[in-house]
C-alpha cells in the first residue's frame, strides 16, 4: 500500500528539480525549455495524424489509378507545360529585333522545337508502358510541326506579335499532338 509520505517524495523530487533549474538557469530558460518541449510534443502529435491521413488516402488512390491514366496525366502536364515555353521563346526571338534575317529566326525557332522535343523525350525516357519507354510514342514531325506554326505567327504581321494568336495556334496544335502521343500508346504497345 502506498503511504502519504511515498507520495509526498515522489511528487516534490520533479518540483524540487524545477526550482533548482529555475535558480540556476533563471525562469525565463526554464519556460522556454518548457515550451520546446510542448511544441515539439505537438509538433511530433500532428505528423503522426497528417502521416495517417496521408496513408488512407494514398492508399484509397492507389488502388484506383490505372497505369493509362497515370501517363494521361503525365504527358497533359508536359505537353501543357511546352506550350507556354515555346511562347516565351517566340516572344523573346521576336523582341531580339532580327526578323528581317530570315535564316537565322527560322534556325533559332528550329533549334528551340529541337531542343524541347529532346528535352520531352529524355524525360518520357524515365517511364515504361508495356515494356516500352514513353519516348518511343514520340514522332519527330513534331518538332517541324511546331517549327512552321511558331515561325508563321512571328511574321503574321510586320512589327506585332500577338499573343493571343499565336497561343491559341501554339494550344490547338499541342492538344492535337496529345492526341497523336495517345493514339501511339495504344496502336504501338
Amino acid at each position: 500500500m502506498i503511504t502519504l509520505l511515498q507520495i509526498v517524495e515522489s511528487g516534490v523530487e520533479p518540483a524540487m528539480e524545477t526550482a533548482r533549474a529555475i535558480s540556476e538557469y533563471g525562469v525565463l530558460v526554464v519556460i522556454a525549455a518548457f515550451m520546446l518541449i510542448a511544441m515539439f510534443l505537438l509538433f511530433r502529435h500532428f505528423l503522426k495524424m497528417f502521416e495517417e491521413m496521408f496513408n488512407k488516402v494514398s492508399s484509397t488512390y492507389a488502388s484506383v489509378e490505372t497505369p493509362m491514366e497515370q501517363i494521361r496525366v503525365l504527358q497533359s502536364v508536359v505537353f501543357d507545360l511546352a506550350k507556354y515555353t515555346l511562347m516565351d521563346h517566340l516572344e523573346r526571338i521576336f523582341y531580339e529585333n532580327h526578323l528581317e534575317n530570315k535564316e537565322v529566326v527560322k534556325q533559332k525557332v528550329h533549334d528551340v522545337c529541337l531542343t524541347m522535343y529532346q528535352d520531352r523525350k529524355s524525360k518520357f525516357d524515365n517511364f515504361k508502358y508495356h515494356g516500352y519507354s514513353l519516348s518511343d510514342f514520340c514522332d519527330k514531325s513534331w518538332v517541324t510541326k511546331m517549327e512552321e506554326i511558331g515561325l508563321r505567327h512571328l511574321y503574321l504581321e510586320e512589327g506585332k506579335f500577338d499573343l493571343k494568336q499565336a497561343f491559341a495556334a501554339i494550344d490547338l496544335a499541342y492538344n492535337q499532338i496529345k492526341i497523336e502521343f495517345y493514339n501511339n500508346l495504344i496502336s504501338k504497345a
